[in-house]
């Protein structure tokens, strides 16, 4: 899947994410699959070379019903030029 993230291939990344999911995300809050597609704007449109995401010490809490992985990224490539963001990621 990371080379769908840096192709800009929206289909198959969310093909992977929960129809329900709610996401915190660098630009706003979204709630649903439809809406987190609007989130891809933000880093395809206008992009100053090919996108990349490089996440740097990930760590991963589970326990018997949730699990959650946590780390921080490198995105580059964007229209608005390098972001460092954390990311969490909850899982069930």
């Amino acid at each position: 899947m990371g080379g769908a993230v840096s192709d800009g291939d929206r289909n198959t990344v969310l093909a992977h994410h929960s129809p329900d999911l709610l996401m915190f995300d660098v630009v706003d809050t979204k709630r649903g699959i439809d809406a987190s597609v609007e989130q891809w704007d933000f880093f395809s449109i206008n992009p100053r070379g090919t996108i990349s995401f490089v996440p740097r010490g990930i760590e991963v809490r589970a326990g018997d019903g949730v699990a959650f992985a946590t780390c921080m990224v490198l995105c580059d490539g964007t229209s608005v030029g390098p972001l460092d963001f954390r990311l969490t990621t909850g899982l069930r």
